[in-house]
Formats: C-alpha cells, structure tokens, sequence
C-alpha cells in the first residue's frame, strides 16, 4: 500500500508528458492546450411552425461565426471561439496564462431538418453565450445562403 501513491504520482507524470492537454496538470505548471477543433453542445425543438436550434457558445463573438443553408434542409453553423486578446495570426496581447480550462478552438456543426428552412425568414441571435437559430417550417427551395446573426 506504502508504494500504491508514488506510482500513481508516476503514472500521472506520464499520462500529463504524452497528452498535454489532460486536466491533471498542477496549479502554475500547466500550459494551455493548442487551438482544438471543439464541439459545442446543441438542443433542438420543433414547434408547430418552426425549428429552434440552441446552441452554447461561450466567450463566442458574432465576428467569430457564420451560418449557411447548404441545401433545403441543412444549417451549417460554424465559427471560432478564441481567447481574449487572441488574434487572428493567433499571437496574444493576454497576460500569461497559469492554467487554461476554457475550451476554444475552430467548430462545425450541421443541422439536417426534415422539413425546408426558408432562408429570407430565418432568425439568429448571440446573448450571453448562446446562439438562438429559429428556422420556419416552409416548401420554399433555396440555394446555399449566408445568414446574419445578431446580438443583443
């Protein structure tokens, strides 16, 4: 029993050497993961007239995202969540940083409905870190679309 911690210690110096971006790392002596491809979790709902599409994206700015309609039935949500006062060279203004928890990184996400999304009535919101897409039931084709969101 007397040598079960000190292998445990061992086997969590190798596991942190081999993946750098395990949760095991200590308080002053973590580096920050590289730039990941993440993804965001998502709810989705139907109601008589519309889809709604919720998906979570913290610390997300409406510059760092983009929708498109794809087809008559797919939504195409992606984007990039950095860290602040990262830019786009991926160089940083931040202070250092002791211990980084946050996921950020580039993401994609496809929605494939069963009924047609009418491109010119679709709205999308960006509030507290969440991204609201309400998508209307419609027999309307379309080709691929860029859409606005908006945030408030």
């Amino acid at each position: 029993m007397g040598r079960l911690f000190p292998e445990m210690r061992q086997l969590i110096r190798a596991i942190e050497h081999d993946f750098p971006i395990t949760p095991l790392t200590r308080f002053g002596r973590h580096q920050p993961p590289p730039s990941i491809f993440i993804h965001p979790v998502s709810d989705v709902h139907e109601t008589s007239k519309s889809y709604v599409i919720e998906t979570e994206l913290p610390g997300a700015r409406k510059e760092g995202l983009s929708m498109e309609i794809d087809d008559d039935h797919t939504l195409v949500i992606h984007g990039r969540i950095k860290r602040q006062g990262e830019k786009d060279n991926g160089k940083s203004d931040a202070p250092v940083l002791w211990s980084g928890e946050r996921v950020i990184g580039e993401f994609r996400r496809v929605f494939t409905l069963p009924n047609k999304i009418d491109p010119d009535k679709l709205k999308a919101t960006l509030k507290n870190g969440l991204l609201t897409v309400e998508i209307p039931k419609t027999e309307h084709s379309s080709a691929k679309v860029n859409v606005e969101i908006k945030e408030e």
